[in-house]
């Protein structure tokens, strides 16, 4: 196995957010520690987002360089994140790597990440992840089909780099120089949207997003209720809820990529989320 070195680079910071599931972030951490990646100054930002199960603890006794941030539970996923991408640049981050607390790394994931990084230092790289029980792709790259701002495809895992529109947040290595140009992580949206709309606004100002040949590790495909066989008073209160689709998040990522239309989807989707349901929902956490 080649082993890499960072060359050019003062930091890599692998930003997390994790909530109440202290097995699963204790395994990404660990695939994370187990990284084939030579001397590398790697930091590790962990958002502990209201935990009770005693994943703050575990992670600090198992793993004590990590850098916790505890939050009251109420930051979800784009807040969290946001957080601790701004810990990451006081610390001094060229490089940042988001890692959802329940990816496990495949041994060389890094490596082929800042592998490629090294051919193409402005871009995003994706890492696609596969269902350990499938075996099919469950996160990744994504590319916009039609004019509707939420409709996207996932793009399966290739044996070569593939250029997307946007990517979902599980693994996603961010030079610092693409994040001068899109900016900071949008913590304003509820929990989900935040990932999506980071690819979609850096696509906008030109910077290249890339999906890295074959997948970095192993994700479960979460499986967001079916809200077409409630009723409709627990459709409106999954829908609006930070982990559904709440129509706060939704106007907001609609105004931003939906263009002069933005309206018109907006309240068709949420009429239809209301009075018909929907199969879909957050993804993360």
């Amino acid at each position: 196995m080649e082993i890499l070195q960072i060359e050019h680079c003062r930091r890599l910071v692998a930003i997390l957010a994790c909530h109440n599931r202290r097995e699963v972030t204790l395994k990404c951490l660990a695939s994370l520690e187990d990284q084939r990646f030579g001397e590398a100054d790697v930091a590790v930002v962990l958002i502990d987002d209201g935990s009770t199960d005693g994943t703050g603890e575990a992670v600090a006794r198992r793993f004590p360089n990590v850098d916790i941030v505890r939050t009251p539970g109420d930051y979800y996923w784009a807040k969290s994140m946001a957080l601790a991408e701004h810990h990451a640049h006081r610390m001094g981050s060229e490089v940042l790597l988001w890692l959802n607390d329940d990816v496990t790394l495949a041994p060389d994931a890094v490596a082929r990440l800042w592998k490629a990084h090294l051919e193409r230092p402005e871009a995003i790289l994706v890492g696609a992840t596969v269902d350990p029980e499938s075996g099919r792709c469950s996160y990744g790259g994504k590319r916009r089909t039609g004019r509707h701002p939420m409709r996207f495809t996932p793009v399966p895992v290739r044996s070569s780099p593939v250029r997307v529109d946007t990517f979902n947040g599980n693994v996603v290595l961010v030079p610092w120089s693409a994040r001068h140009v899109v900016g900071p992580i949008d913590g304003e949206f509820a929990h989900a949207y935040a990932d999506t709309d980071y690819g979609l606004r850096a696509r906008k100002l030109g910077v290249e997003i890339i999906q890295v040949a074959g997948s970095v590790g192993e994700c479960r495909a979460n499986v967001a209720p079916d809200t077409r066989a409630m009723k409709i008073t627990q459709r409106w209160k999954w829908l609006t809820s930070p982990k559904g689709l709440p129509l706060g998040s939704q106007a907001r990522f609609m105004k931003r990529h939906g263009g002069p239309e933005w309206p018109a989807y907006f309240i068709y989707g949420a009429v239809r989320g209301v009075l018909a349901g929907t199969d879909y929902g957050a993804s993360h956490r």
